[in-house]
């Protein structure tokens, strides 16, 4: 029977005297790696397979996108929280300045669109309101107490809206009527509905219009009875009790506005136009400068503002801030400037 073998192959011996690599030329001394000087110099010019840059470099940018964009994102993070945190407080206008920081950066950002959408009706700014609703038309919002609070302060704001066309006509046609206005007003008087509501609203806004303070303040009651938070029906009254001079509960209808909204700045001007009226000058110089501090660029600020100046005896600085405030006013709508005037140029007394 034949037999078989199993061969063994021995690895070669590795002449230590020679170069490691080649194992025909002696090495060159004085390196730690024992290598000719053929093998060192074909070595040290092996060229890096094209595959290895090319993974390298993406990398490299890929490094280097996150270096200059994770700051942006960070930024966006700490801002989107402080405005979080400002809702939280009701601080609305110092919310709403943080998101614009965010969604200059993510326009399409949902959860910051959702907010702008609330602090804006917070603020009473219903058309910079529209826009951010547009832009969230479609959007599924994930957040269910977000969602539930923006879906809430639409319908509140909705009620707003609820204008009965035929009603604001006639109510506009007898504006310089007294008796006209009360006699519509005894027609809806009983109606409890949001537009006879917003209706009466009108109603009193003419008849205070034609210093008629009494019967304004009568309707407007009625109003709040039926619904105590209506926004146009308390600023009414706050300035229908500042004319009467019942100035502690016009004060207190600014803190219930304040409540709601502690950067309400027309609560604010509100309330420096009733220290004002009770000569608290000190006082509501204070509230005028918080009001330009939020919004220097609000008209109703600014007329503030210009009172304040103006009563203070510095009508240079109050004609100043009046041809502001006619800068800011669209062709159409010049109430500000128009009522602002009649007291700056002496033709009526504040107080």
């Amino acid at each position: 029977m034949e037999q078989h073998e199993l061969s063994t192959n021995e690895a070669p011996e590795i002449n230590e005297s020679l170069c490691l690599n080649c194992q025909a030329r002696p090495y060159v001394e004085g390196h730690s790696t024992k290598l000719c000087a053929e093998c060192r110099v074909k070595l040290i010019n092996f060229p890096i397979p094209k595959w290895i840059w090319i993974f390298t470099g993406i990398i490299v940018l890929m490094m280097l996108w996150g270096m200059v964009r994770m700051p942006l994102y960070l930024g966006t993070a700490l801002h989107l929280g402080r405005a979080e945190k400002a809702m939280n407080q009701k601080h609305y206008v110092t919310a709403l300045h943080e998101l614009e920081k965010v969604i200059a950066h993510f326009p399409q950002n949902t959860e910051c669109l959702t907010r702008i959408v609330i602090c804006n009706a917070r603020n009473m700014e219903f058309d910079k309101m529209s826009v951010a609703l547009s832009a969230l038309e479609g959007k599924k919002i994930e957040d269910k107490d977000l969602y539930n609070e923006v879906q809430n302060t639409i319908n509140k704001m909705s009620l707003y809206y609820e204008t009965d066309t035929l009603l604001a006509r006639r109510i506009n046609d007898a504006f310089d009527s007294a008796q006209a206005l009360l006699a519509i007003y005894s027609e809806i008087a009983n109606d409890k509905s949001d537009a006879a509501n917003l209706g009466a609203v009108m109603i009193a806004s003419n008849l205070y219009d034609l210093n008629n303070y009494s019967e304004a303040e009568k309707i407007i009651n009625a109003v709040l009875a039926n619904n105590a938070s209506c926004y146009p029906a308390l600023t009414l009254q706050i300035a229908v009790k500042r004319n009467l001079r019942k100035f502690d509960e016009a004060v207190a209808l600014c803190d219930k506005m304040l409540e709601e909204n502690k950067e309400n700045v027309n609560a604010i001007c509100q309330r420096a136009r009733v220290e004002l009226k009770r000569g608290n000058d000190a006082v509501a110089a204070r509230y005028a400068t918080q009001a330009m501090q939020l919004v220097p660029e609000n008209t109703v600020v600014l007329e503030t503002k210009a009172l304040v100046e103006y009563l203070a005896g510095h009508k240079e600085e109050s004609m100043l801030l009046f041809k502001k405030i006619k800068t800011l006013e669209t062709p159409g709508d010049t109430v500000i400037s128009t009522r602002l005037a009649v007291i700056l140029s002496g033709q009526e007394k504040y107080r």
